[in-house]
C-alpha cells in the first residue's frame, strides 16, 4: 500500500525472486477490469510442475466493498499454494472494510507501507544507490537532483541511471553534470516558481510563469504549484498560530525539505492568515476563469500575480 509506485514494483520484482514461479504459474490482474470470482479462482488452481502460483492484482483499491469483503474471507483461511499480491497504490481508508482486509493480511501474510519518502530521507537513499552503482556523489550534488528532478523515486532513478551512464562508474559526478544531463527542466522551473511565490519576487514569478508556457507547460499545473505554495503557507501559518506548533514539529508535519525551506519560516512571518485566505480565494477565480475565458493564459497568469496579496504587501 501507498503512493509510491517504485517501492510496489520493487518490493514486487522481491517477491518474485522468492516465489520463483515458471511462467505458467503466473498471473496478473487489473480491478476493475477483473473480478475477485475470477482472482479468487486463480489463487484456487492448482499450480503446474511447481509448488506455488503467484497472484498480482492492480489498482486493489478500486475494489468495492462487497469484493473486498469476499475477499478477506477468503483471506482469513487462504491456500497455501497460492502467493497473492495486491498492489493498492493509496493510503488505506480506516473504514470497517478496508481494516478487515488489513487485519487478514497482516494475519497471514506482510503489509508494506509504501509511502512516499519524507525529504529528509531523499538523500541518503540517492546516495545509497549511487554506492550501490560504484559511484561517488556529494551532497551539494544530491541536492541539486532533489531540486532538478523532484521526490518521485522513479523519476529519481531514472535522473540516476542517466548519470551514472553519462559519467561511467567509479567516476565522480558534479552539480554540472546533472544540470547537463537533467531532462527535468519544467520540474526544476516549477520548484523556482514555487520559491518565487513564498518570496514575493513578482518579477521573478512572471519571468518563470512566462518561460513554462512557452516550454508547453499545462496552465492547470502552473496553477497547482501557486495554489500548493499558499496552501501549505496557510496551514503552517495555522498551525504556529492558533495550534502553537513549533518550527520542528510543522517541519515535519509539511515534511519541509530544511535544505531548501531554511527560509520557509522568515518568509511565513510576513505574511497574515487574512491575505493567505484572500489568495486562495483568488487562485479558485483564476482557476475558473482558466477552464472557462479564452483570454490568454499569460494575462491572467500576470493579473493573479500582481493581486496575490493585498496592496500593503505586494510581491516585489
Amino acid at each position: 500500500m501507498g503512493e509510491e509506485t517504485f517501492l510496489h514494483q520493487q518490493a514486487l520484482e522481491q517477491i518474485d525472486a522468492i516465489v520463483g514461479p515458471s511462467p505458467f504459474n503466473k498471473e496478473s490482474f487489473t480491478v476493475p477490469e477483473s473480478s475477485v470470482d475470477t482472482i479468487l479462482v486463480a489463487l484456487q488452481t492448482i499450480p503446474f510442475l511447481s509448488d506455488t502460483r503467484l497472484i498480482t492484482v492492480k489498482d486493489s483499491h478500486k475494489l468495492k466493498p462487497a469484493e473486498l469483503e469476499a475477499l478477506t474471507v477468503f483471506l482469513k483461511k487462504p491456500v497455501i499454494s497460492g502467493c497473492l499480491v495486491l498492489l493498492w497504490p493509496e493510503k488505506l481508508k480506516k473504514d470497517s472494510k478496508t481494516t478487515a482486509l488489513v487485519a487478514a493480511c497482516e494475519k497471514n501474510g506482510v503489509v508494506a507501507d509504501c509511502h512516499p519518502l519524507y525529504d529528509n530521507e531523499l538523500p541518503a537513499w540517492i546516495q545509497k544507490r549511487f554506492q550501490l552503482a560504484g559511484t561517488k556523489v556529494s551532497s551539494e550534488v544530491i541536492q541539486v537532483l532533489i531540486r532538478e528532478t523532484g521526490n518521485a523515486l522513479n523519476d529519481i532513478v531514472n535522473e540516476i541511471d542517466k548519470l551514472i551512464l553519462y559519467a561511467g562508474t567509479g567516476k565522480i559526478i558534479t552539480a554540472d553534470d546533472v544540470e547537463l544531463v537533467s531532462g527535468h527542466t519544467r520540474q526544476a522551473n516549477l520548484n523556482q516558481l514555487s520559491e518565487a511565490i513564498e518570496s514575493r519576487n513578482k518579477l521573478g514569478a512572471l519571468v518563470i510563469i512566462e518561460k513554462l508556457i512557452n516550454e508547453g507547460e499545462v496552465p492547470l499545473k502552473i496553477l497547482a504549484t501557486i495554489h500548493r505554495v499558499i496552501r501549505r503557507c496557510t496551514v503552517a501559518k495555522s498551525m504556529l498560530e492558533e495550534e502553537g506548533k513549533s518550527f520542528d514539529d510543522i517541519r515535519q508535519d509539511l515534511r519541509l525539505h530544511y535544505f531548501f525551506d531554511k527560509s520557509f519560516f522568515n518568509r511565513l512571518a510576513k505574511l497574515s492568515l487574512e491575505e493567505l485566505s484572500q489568495a486562495l480565494l483568488k487562485i479558485v477565480q483564476a482557476d475558473y476563469e482558466l477552464k472557462s475565458s479564452n483570454r490568454p493564459e499569460s494575462m491572467m497568469f500576470e493579473e493573479l500575480v500582481m493581486n496575490l496579496f493585498n496592496s500593503g504587501n505586494q510581491l516585489r
